[in-house]
């Protein structure tokens, strides 16, 4: 059965939110707090918990019965799903939000997000890229979206798939390369000799394909001969230089597990962000072309752009007719 959450601005109904009610003041209250740094999920539903339960000391309203305090995990997932739902009630004529029947289910909520993702970028491109006949900042009209300005952040990498996927969607450029974005598997001790630890659950490959490579096994550093061999390598003569080497397990190093390239953003000289798309591949031209090409179906750019490798693109794009005029 579906579950929507409504526009009206009333106490969300107990059977939205794993059987929790939470008053839509307590999220207001929450996001003002979280807007200004001052708090954080586990530091409010603390300070919650510990006003009901003295206000339940001096008030014969529960009894001896504890009252219900709130779970920061649980908080969190409501507040997520109620912060999404006003977007489309801001940007859309909508009344009703299809919202998850229950946040506890990783498998469901996953899903959920990939479903309304391409919408919801949509809404976002949409409002910002036109926000200059929204905006009522004097400064931000006069120069306000003269110039749109794209950049790689690797920093926010993770761990991706080490499948080769290609997007064939995008008619301008053909087939790009931009590889799978979903989490490798994380290995069990049960499922280790069943699973690679470098793909998907969707890209496991066959045991035929796999190639024989290092199962990353563990180092022991107390083993006699493996020391002495590690003393003669690095020509270590002390205790103290032999117990000083890191002994720390990266699997990821080990096993040769895929790494994303964070994100590229773009963004206007009036400092606001029009559009970002993840790096699950090294930053390219034609990948840096797509992510710009996605923005121009939802919104608009200004006709000047400034990039760290702008020689390539201006290389790239002539006789390209298929390019908007932008390019």
């Amino acid at each position: 059965m579906d579950v929507h959450m409504t526009s009206e601005p009333s106490l969300i109904d107990k059977k939205f939110f794993d059987k929790t009610a939470i008053n839509n003041n307590l999220l207001l209250e929450f996001t003002s707090l979280l807007r200004r740094c001052h708090t954080t999920f586990n530091g409010f539903c603390a300070a919650y918990n510990d006003r009901i339960l003295e206000q339940s000391h001096s008030s014969k309203k529960y009894g001896n019965k504890q009252p219900d305090g709130l779970d920061p995990k649980l908080f969190q997932n409501v507040w997520i799903e109620y912060q999404l739902a006003r977007i489309p009630f801001m940007l859309t004529t909508l009344k009703q939000f299809k919202i998850l029947q229950s946040c506890i289910n990783k498998a469901a909520r996953d899903h959920y997000f990939k479903v309304i993702n391409q919408e919801f970028y949509k809404l976002f491109v949409s409002l910002w890229s036109n926000h200059k006949t929204l905006s009522t900042n004097k400064h931000c009209k006069d120069n306000c979206s003269s110039v749109f300005i794209c950049d790689g952040h690797q920093k926010p990498c993770r761990l991706v798939c080490k499948q080769d996927m290609t997007d064939k969607d995008c008619i301008e450029l053909g087939g790009v390369m931009v590889g799978c974005p979903e989490t490798p598997q994380q290995k069990s001790q049960k499922k280790r000799q069943k699973e690679d630890g470098r793909y998907c659950y969707l890209h496991q490959p066959t045991k035929s394909q796999q190639p024989a490579t290092d199962n990353g096994t563990m180092v022991d550093l107390r083993d006699t001969t493996i020391r002495k061999e590690i003393c003669e390598l690095l020509n270590l003569r002390t205790d103290n230089e032999y117990n000083g080497l890191c002994n720390v397990y990266r699997d990821c190093y080990i096993e040769h597990k895929q790494s994303s390239f964070g994100f590229i953003a773009t963004f206007l000289n009036c400092g606001i962000i029009v559009g970002f798309t993840e790096s699950v591949r090294a930053e390219s031209v034609r990948r840096l072309l797509r992510h710009l090409l996605e923005i121009l179906k939802y919104g608009s750019l200004p006709p000047n752009m400034m990039y760290d490798n702008a020689c390539a693109v201006k290389l790239y794009t002539p006789g390209k007719n298929k390019f908007p005029s932008v390019f």
